[in-house]
């Protein structure tokens, strides 16, 4: 009996092949589409269930939509399996969610990698895909679909693919190699099938125009079963990543606490001693800060180490770390300054703080701040000796009056 077009690529129409010993080679239409859906069910509640429990994650509504879009696009081949669909249905419309499937995958790494979906483009791909099946010349031609539609979902993943490459070195990318390989591999494929399948496979005796049509159905179902895989390994790893950060993080201030200090000034040094760059912290507290705490209370005592961290924050460049070493005493490291701009940096923060005053219950609090300079010698490989030269600066600088910066010697002779 004649096959029913494969909807989940482009409603191709093809007849069974007997092989020599009279067996039939093709795969069960309906049972590879019922595989399909089946797992694109499975994508649609394993993307509901993670923005459930994970709704800052917003990407995952994209591609809470692709698979839905997957599973309607098999479903409507399905029911095409049993009762003779209008082509306005099959297999128009179901390429047209399929194409759309793989333009929210598109939107959700869009969204996931810079904050925004590409909701009109998965719109114009659904209905212009729509529009195009319903052409006369699309309807009457198989070729002319493979080369309409084809390159589409190529063009969708491996702009994916690139989008994620750009992104791989970041350490929030190593939860996309799954995802790069996967798409990458599947555009690969499709390729490949569509060049064959378009050249003829008469023109190759050892390939069979039904072993194609077979391999791309196996391929969707393993691509959308690797995709729900990957997608959850995205999610896995991003809360990893955020479970650290929030582990390192002082809650009050949003500077790194003490912990990260260890991990992150081992990195630096390690990297400005074999890149030949000096490493240095200031460290400063505020003056009197007691007397805060003990005239205005300890949520007031709060804001101002919020006040002076923020001021502070701000004076940095976006690649200097900042720590909070405990109560009212901060760190910063920094790297590529010369020692002199090391100084003037301390300076700067010193003097921003004097200037800006904190007002509780209406009343403006000066607040200052005493600092301490340290940088590393030539090779140095202990940042805890470069800490605590900075500490001994910071003490000099309490010993000599307060609202002041002073600089280790090694700083000055640097």
């Amino acid at each position: 009996m004649q096959a029913v077009g494969l909807i989940i690529f482009v409603g191709l129409l093809s007849t069974p092949k007997i092989s020599h010993a009279g067996t039939i080679i093709r795969m069960d239409l309906h049972t590879l589409l019922i595989c399909t859906a089946l797992v694109s069910f499975i994508m649609m509640l394993t993307m509901a269930a993670l923005f459930i429990v994970s709704r800052n994650e917003k990407y995952l509504l994209d591609w809470l939509v692709c698979g839905v879009l997957f599973f309607v696009s098999n479903l409507v081949g399905i029911v095409a399996t049993q009762v003779s669909l209008s082509w306005i249905f099959h297999p128009s419309f179901a390429n047209a969610c399929y194409l759309g499937a793989h333009a929210a995958l598109f939107s959700g790494v869009s969204r996931c990698l810079y904050g925004r979906s590409t909701w009109l483009l998965v719109a114009i791909v659904f209905v212009g895909i729509y529009l195009l099946n319903l052409l006369p010349p699309m309807v009457e031609s198989v070729e002319l679909r493979i080369v309409a539609l084809y390159p589409v979902v190529a063009a969708l993943d491996i702009s994916a693919t690139m989008a994620l490459w750009k992104h791989r070195k970041e350490e929030v990318g190593r939860g996309y190699y799954l995802l790069i390989g996967i798409l990458f591999i599947f555009a690969a494929q499709l390729l490949i099938r569509g060049y064959f399948l378009l050249a003829g496979v008469e023109n190759y005796p050892w390939l069979d125009k039904g072993l194609l049509l077979d391999v791309g159905s196996l391929a969707v179902i393993a691509f959308v079963f690797l995709l729900t895989i990957s997608f959850s390994v995205v999610v896995t790893w991003r809360k990893e990543l955020a479970l650290r950060e929030y582990s390192f993080t002082d809650h009050l201030t949003g500077w790194y606490n003490r912990k990260a200090l260890e991990k992150v000034a081992s990195n630096e040094i390690k990297r400005c001693s074999r890149n030949n760059f000096r490493l240095a912290f200031i460290v400063f507290d505020i003056d009197y800060f007691k007397s805060v705490n003990d005239r205005f209370g300890h949520i007031q005592g709060d804001k101002a180490l919020k006040h002076v961290t923020k001021i502070a924050k701000q004076q940095l460049r976006g690649y200097d770390h900042n720590f909070r070493l405990g109560g009212e005493e901060f760190a910063v490291l920094v790297s590529h300054l010369k020692p002199q701009d090391v100084e003037l940096l301390a300076q700067r923060i010193r003097k921003k703080v004097a200037r800006t005053p904190l007002y509780i219950e209406g009343e403006a609090v000066h607040l200052t701040i005493s600092a301490g300079v340290a940088i590393s010698k030539n090779q140095e490989t202990s940042w805890e000796d470069v800490l605590k030269r900075a500490d001994d600066a910071l003490y000099r600088s309490k010993h000599d009056g307060r609202n002041l910066v002073t600089s280790y010697g090694d700083l000055a002779e640097a």
